[in-house]
């Protein structure tokens, strides 16, 4: 069996008859699938001496990329695309930002947020990828700085797409507000519009009857505004309060680790 294997093995030099590596190779794993499907090795010699070729041409395109390291980013760059911003630098994902609408909360962001930009996504810049060091906007945050008690960047730029509001599938999952109250998730809303008004059900933060750009919710008891956000008179269907969402994505704001 190994003198008809013999002839399949990885040779330790390519290049003799002018082919290329990987043509080399390519032809390797054609004489090895003939061999199989003549019955003239078995499964288990076809499995393993097929692994063998796979294993030299992964271990060649390694060596070729630069070594494991940056063999390792490729896979991962063509896994997981970076994600680029408006001037062409890459996020650092995730990364962290002090929150002061919730009290200097550190936040830990897996994507583009809006947080104190809103309707503005936009994300940290790693320090460590592309050739421009100061790539995007230089951060005024004193803890934008790559020391031991910093964020780990120092640069932040606008992201090329906003990110899509987060669709919150569960009333038991706090959103923070402003005020520090709690969204009454879901909530009813009834609009004056029209001669009998429309009656919305809403199960995120909504921009509804309230002030341009920013959304609000019902609150939890009688935390946060009094009123709705048309008339300190009016109230909710099952609600008196209301208050102006804080968090990510895209003006919704359930900050990660808050009220869980």
């Amino acid at each position: 069996m190994r003198d008809i294997l013999h002839f399949v093995q990885v040779p330790s030099a390519f290049g003799d008859s002018g082919s290329s590596d990987d043509e080399h190779l390519e032809n390797m794993i054609r004489d090895i699938n003939a061999l199989y499907a003549k019955g003239a090795i078995s499964k288990e010699d076809y499995e393993a001496e097929k692994a063998k070729v796979l294993s030299e041409w992964l271990a060649q395109s390694i060596r070729y990329i630069g070594g494991k390291k940056a063999a390792r980013k490729a896979l991962e760059d063509f896994l997981w695309p970076p994600k680029m911003t408006r001037d062409g630098c890459r996020c650092k994902l995730p990364f962290e930002f002090d929150v002061w609408q919730l009290k200097n909360r550190t936040v830990t962001y897996h994507r583009c947020t809006d947080i104190e930009i809103p309707g503005s996504g936009w994300c940290a810049v790693d320090p460590n990828a592309g050739s421009d060091p100061d790539c995007g906007t230089k951060s005024t945050d004193p803890r934008a700085n790559v020391g031991p008690d910093g964020y780990g960047w120092t640069h932040w730029d606008y992201c090329l797409h906003q990110p899509k509001p987060k669709r919150l599938r569960t009333w038991k999952r706090r959103v923070v507000t402003e005020m520090g109250c709690t969204c009454k998730l879901p909530f009813e809303y009834k609009s004056r519009r029209g001669r009998k008004g429309s009656v919305y059900r809403l199960h995120t933060c909504t921009q509804i009857a309230g002030q341009v750009g920013k959304d609000w919710c019902a609150t939890v008891g009688s935390c946060g505004r009094r009123g709705t956000p048309r008339s300190r008179r009016g109230r909710g269907r099952d609600w008196t309060h209301w208050d102006y969402c804080v968090g990510e994505p895209a003006g919704y704001l359930a900050a990660s680790g808050v009220g869980r």
